[in-house]
């Protein structure tokens, strides 16, 4: 999922040199309570 995001960012942008990723979301390792995370990959330039 992360090298999806980062070939798509890139392939839009390809004057970036730095990139920042980051994780948006709960991620279950971070709330046990979860059944299932719904975090997401967020990709931007790093300024």
């Amino acid at each position: 999922e992360v090298t999806t995001a980062v070939a798509t960012f890139l392939n839009e942008h390809p004057s970036e040199r730095r990139i920042r990723i980051d994780v948006v979301g709960d991620l279950v390792s971070d709330d046990k309570n979860l059944l299932s995370s719904d975090a997401g990959v967020e990709i931007s330039a790093a300024r």
